[in-house]
């Protein structure tokens, strides 16, 4: 059965390549550690379609980093404002005060993928 997840995650992890994936990694795995919501069994709310859409739109950095995965390039103080704009993405696990506690000049990832 196919689930869905997302959060924000660190863009400086050495083992997430962001430019340009390895066959390897773009199979299975280009995904970058977790920073919020920390624990793996929480989830912000944004699915791969609607990242999708966001990356389609023109406005953010992003591509597909995985055979399942989407993500967009923010730095801090630009997540502050992605989710003013989006709040109802934050989800039930994730509140703003955690968001506006990131460093803002500082590049995360917002990462939404498939797994199965």
């Amino acid at each position: 059965m196919t689930y869905y997840f997302s959060y924000i995650a660190d863009a400086e992890d050495p083992k997430f390549q962001w430019n340009e994936p390895s066959d390897a990694a773009y199979r299975v795995g280009n995904l970058p550690r977790r920073v919020i919501p920390a624990e793996p069994h929480f989830s912000l709310a944004i699915g791969v379609v609607g990242m999708a859409k966001l990356i389609e739109s023109g406005r953010y950095d992003g591509k597909q980093m995985d055979w399942g995965a989407w993500a967009i390039k923010l730095t801090g103080a630009q997540l502050v404002a992605f989710f003013e704009e989006h709040p109802a993405f934050l989800g039930l696990d994730t509140s703003m005060e955690s968001i506006t506690k990131l460093h803002a000049e500082r590049s995360y990832i917002i990462v939404a993928a498939e797994g199965v």
